[in-house]
C-alpha cells in the first residue's frame, strides 16, 4: 500500500484563453479561394464549434472540388470527419474520411493516407466494430512509420489503446499508451493525454476487479495512482488545461479507491479551481461525479445525491447519454446508501431505459455507417468497372488504329499507311525537303510457292520478307506491304545511286536468305523497280513510274533492280 498522497496543487500560471471565448467563434465566408486559410479555419472550428465547422467545411469543400484543389480538399475532409464524429454523425464522418483517403492516394501522400485510415478506425471504434477499428489503426501505423511520423505513430498507439481499454484488455491498453508516451517524450512533445489514458485504463481494471479480486484491484488502484500523478505533472508542465483537470480527477478517484479521501479532497478542489477558468461540459460532469464519490467516502451520501442530480441535469442539457448512465449508476448507489430503496429502484429503471435507448440509437448509427461503407464500396466497384471498361476500350481502339495502318501478316505499314505517307512527302508536309526515291519490289514466281508448297508456306515467306525489309533498310527508309507479294520502299534522299545501292542490298539479302528453313526445296528472289520523286508528282504518277521500272526488271530476267 502506498503512503499518503503527494499533493499536486493546481498550477498558478495564467491559463490560455477561456472556453466560452472560443466555443462559438464567428464563421468566415469560405468563398475566397485562399485554401490554406480555409484549412486553418476548419482546424480551428473542429473542437470549438463542431456544427460551425460542418457548415463552413461543406461550402469550402464544394469550392475546393470545383477548382481541383485536391490537397485542401484532402485536409478539410479529414478535420470535417473529426467534427462529424464529435457530433455523433459517424456515417458522414466515414464518408468524409474516405474522401481524404481517395485524395491522399491520388496525390501519393502516404502521411495523409495514414491519417485517413486512423479517422476511419475512429469511426469503427465509435460504432463498436472494434475488429475493423484495430485493422485500420494498424494500417495507419504502418504508413506513419513509413514516413517517419513519430507523432502520428503516437496518435495511433493512443487510439489503439482506447480500443483495447473499451474491450477490457486494460494491460494491453496501458502498454500502448506507454509506447505513445515514450514516442512523444522523445520528440519533446506533451505526453499528458497518453499518461492520463493509461491511468484511466488502470482505474477501469480496478473497478472490474474490485468485487472479484480485491488484492489485484488494490494493485491496479496503486498503478492508477502513480500513473495519474505522472499525468498531472505532465499536464502542468506542458500547460495542457484539459488534461490538467482530467488527470486530477483520475488521481482523486485512485486515492478514493485506496482509502485516501483527504488527499482526494485536495485534488478535487484543484480541479474545481481549474474548471472556473476553463469551462468544459464533459469535464464539469466528470468533476461532479468524482465529487459525489468523494462525498460518499466522507459519509455524506445526501450531499452526493444533490451533486449527482446536478450532474444529471447537465447530461440531459448536453445530450450525453453515456455520461448520463454513469451518473444514474452512481445516483442509484447513493440512494441505496441512504436507504431510499424506492428512489434507487426508480433510478435503476431509468438507467435501464437509457441503456436501451442508447443501444437502439447506436444500433441505428452502426447501420448508417455500414450503409455508408457499402455505398463507398459500391462506388469504388463501379469506378473500377468503368476504369477497366475504359482501359479495354482504349486497348481496342489502339488495336483498331494499328490494324488500320499495319499489315497484319508482315507487321509492315499497309497500303493505306503508305499512300498517306507518300502524299505527305509529295506535298512537303514533313520536316524534310521532300527528296526521296520510291521503289516497288515483287517476289519472283511467288505463285509457284503457293501452288507447290501451300499457302501457309507462302505466308511464311511473306513474314520472312517483312523481317528482311525491316532489318535490311536504313533507319530513315520506310518499307511497306503494297499488296499480295508486292512491297514498297521509300528510300530517303533523292540520290539515285544511293537508292540503287539500298535496293541492291535488299535484293541480295533476299537471294542469300536461308529459305530452306521455311521449306527444304525453297529459293526466293525479288525484282525491284525504283524512281526518284519529281516536282509535280502525284501518288499515281510516282506509282506508275515505279511499276514500269518493276516491269522492266521482270522482263529483263527478274532478280534485279531497275531505275526508271
Amino acid at each position: 500500500m502506498i503512503g499518503p498522497a503527494e499533493r499536486v496543487p493546481a498550477p498558478a500560471r495564467q491559463q490560455r484563453g477561456s472556453g466560452d471565448a472560443c466555443r462559438h467563434p464567428p464563421i468566415l465566408d469560405p468563398s475566397p479561394h485562399d485554401w490554406q486559410a480555409h484549412v486553418d479555419r476548419v482546424i480551428e472550428l473542429r473542437h470549438a464549434d463542431p456544427e460551425g465547422c460542418v457548415r463552413f467545411a461543406t461550402v469550402a469543400l464544394q469550392a475546393a472540388e470545383e477548382h481541383g484543389a485536391q490537397a485542401a480538399r484532402m485536409q478539410m475532409s479529414y478535420f470535417l470527419g473529426f467534427a462529424l464524429h464529435l457530433l455523433g454523425r459517424n456515417d458522414e464522418a466515414f464518408r468524409a474520411n474516405d474522401v481524404t483517403l481517395k485524395c491522399a492516394r491520388l496525390l501519393g501522400d502516404v502521411g495523409w493516407e495514414g491519417r485517413a485510415l486512423m479517422g476511419l478506425g475512429t469511426v469503427f471504434s465509435a460504432i463498436g466494430d472494434h475488429a475493423s477499428a484495430i485493422d485500420h489503426y494498424e494500417q495507419s501505423l504502418a504508413l506513419r512509420r513509413a514516413v517517419g511520423d513519430r507523432a502520428g505513430e503516437a496518435a495511433v498507439f493512443t487510439n489503439l489503446g482506447e480500443v483495447y481499454r473499451l474491450i477490457g484488455f486494460e494491460a494491453r491498453a496501458v502498454e500502448l499508451y506507454g509506447r505513445a508516451r515514450d514516442l512523444l517524450r522523445a520528440e519533446g512533445r506533451p505526453a499528458a493525454v497518453m499518461v492520463t489514458n493509461a491511468a484511466l485504463a488502470e482505474l477501469d481494471r480496478y473497478r472490474r476487479l474490485a468485487e472479484t479480486d480485491p488484492g489485484t484491484a488494490v494493485e491496479a488502484a496503486e498503478a492508477a495512482y502513480r500513473t495519474a500523478l505522472d499525468a498531472v505533472r505532465d499536464a502542468d508542465a506542458c500547460d495542457e488545461r484539459r488534461m490538467a483537470v482530467g488527470a486530477r480527477l483520475i488521481l482523486a478517484e485512485a486515492e478514493l479507491a485506496l482509502g485516501l479521501p483527504a488527499d482526494a479532497r485536495g485534488h478535487v478542489e484543484d480541479a474545481r479551481v481549474l474548471l472556473v477558468r476553463y469551462a468544459d461540459p464533459q469535464l464539469q460532469t466528470n468533476y461532479l461525479v468524482t465529487l459525489a464519490g468523494l462525498l460518499r467516502a466522507e459519509g455524506r451520501p445526501h450531499e452526493a445525491i444533490t451533486v449527482l442530480r446536478e450532474a444529471l441535469a447537465r447530461c440531459e442539457e448536453k445530450d450525453h447519454p453515456r455520461d448520463r448512465q454513469k451518473v444514474l449508476a452512481d445516483l442509484e448507489r447513493s440512494q441505496e446508501a441512504v436507504g431510499d430503496l424506492a428512489g434507487a429502484l426508480q433510478t435503476l429503471r431509468e438507467l435501464h431505459r437509457s441503456m436501451m435507448r442508447t443501444r437502439d440509437v447506436e444500433a441505428e448509427r452502426r447501420a448508417h455507417v455500414v450503409q455508408a461503407r457499402m455505398d463507398v464500396e459500391r462506388a469504388r466497384h463501379a469506378a473500377e468497372v468503368e476504369r477497366l471498361r475504359a482501359t479495354r476500350l482504349e486497348q481496342q481502339n489502339r488495336t483498331l488504329s494499328r490494324l488500320a495502318q499495319e499489315d497484319d501478316l508482315t507487321g509492315l505499314p499497309n497500303r493505306r499507311a503508305l499512300e498517306a505517307l507518300l502524299k505527305e512527302r509529295l506535298e512537303g508536309d514533313g520536316d524534310d525537303d521532300g527528296g526521296f526515291v520510291f521503289a516497288l519490289g515483287d517476289l519472283d514466281h511467288f505463285k509457284r510457292v503457293n501452288d507447290r508448297y501451300s499457302h501457309q508456306t507462302g505466308d511464311d515467306v511473306l513474314r520472312q520478307l517483312g523481317k528482311l525489309m525491316t532489318h535490311g533498310l536504313r533507319a530513315d527508309d520506310v518499307a511497306a506491304r503494297y499488296g499480295g507479294e508486292e512491297f514498297a520502299i521509300i528510300v530517303d534522299g533523292s540520290d539515285p545511286v544511293v537508292a540503287a545501292e539500298v535496293c541492291e542490298r535488299l535484293r541480295r539479302h533476299v537471294q542469300e536468305h536461308p529459305w530452306a528453313q521455311v521449306h527444304p526445296e525453297l529459293t526466293m528472289t525479288i525484282s525491284i523497280g525504283a524512281t526518284a520523286a519529281r516536282p509535280g508528282d502525284t501518288t499515281a504518277s510516282l506509282l506508275a513510274r515505279a511499276d514500269a521500272a518493276l516491269y522492266s526488271a521482270k522482263t529483263k530476267g527478274r532478280n534485279r533492280v531497275e531505275l526508271g
